[in-house]
């Protein structure tokens, strides 16, 4: 048995090598990614595209680059174990996507990502297919069930684009029960990872940061923000 073991060790499958591949790109390209989303949100910020008033801009970039990290390390993590399989089953299987096991699967990434950050507002995962997966946090309007994702204009132009991740500033209120406050909305491509490298589209993911938590931030307690947030990655 233990000789068994330690030639699957030595030995691993093709899939499991593929997974590390992908896993140690992900890794390599989260620094880079994180030094350009800042640099053009900065550069974004100096052009006024964004009124700043009096608001400490080192700040402000400092909590963009926190969330942006925070973010991405949860699009990593999408991509490297079960959240990834329920997506791939419910954009090729869309019939069997609302099992038990794949709603506590989701359920459970749900309330971990909402406990560990309390400034996002929302987690959505939307298959190819239609099929929607959403938690909001206490306090918030729930998503609507019936909202096709994948025609909503912010989300169409992502989806056709090169990149895999963007942050946009929007309304909310045509996805939600009831009308909302502006959010800062980052948007996120899935692939299939057993497809690797082929960028295989199986969904997206949406995570909502209301506007109103950067106000509370203590640089911006007594400025008011105006004008349109644009964070791309490719």
């Amino acid at each position: 048995m233990e000789k068994g073991w330690k030639r699957k060790l030595r030995h691993p499958g093709i899939f499991f090598k593929i997974l590390i591949l992908f896993e140690i790109i992900l890794l390599v390209t989260v620094a880079a990614t994180s030094s350009y989303i800042i640099k053009r949100f900065t550069a974004k910020m100096l052009e006024k595209e964004i009124l700043l008033g009096e608001m400490n801009l080192e700040k402000l970039t400092d909590f963009a680059r926190d969330k942006y990290n925070r973010i991405y390390s949860l699009y990593n993590y999408i991509h490297s174990g079960e959240i990834a399989e329920v997506m791939v089953k419910a954009a090729q299987r869309p019939e069997d996507a609302y099992s038990i096991e794949d709603i506590q699967r989701v359920n459970a990434f749900f309330s971990g990502v909402l406990s560990a950050d309390s400034d996002i507002s929302d987690v959505i995962l939307y298959s190819s297919t239609g099929v929607l997966y959403s938690q909001s946090a206490e306090g918030y309007q729930d998503i609507k069930p019936s909202y096709d994702f994948w025609a909503d204009p912010e989300a169409a132009e992502f989806i056709q684009s090169e990149e895999s991740m963007k942050g946009v500033f929007g309304d909310p209120s045509p996805y939600t029960l009831k009308a909302r406050d502006p959010v800062i909305s980052f948007l996120g491509k899935i692939y299939d990872p057993s497809a690797f490298p082929k960028r295989n589209l199986q969904g997206i993911f949406i995570m909502n940061i209301p506007l109103e938590q950067m106000k509370k931030q203590d640089f911006a307690s007594r400025v008011s923000v105006e004008g349109e947030l644009s964070l791309a990655v490719s």
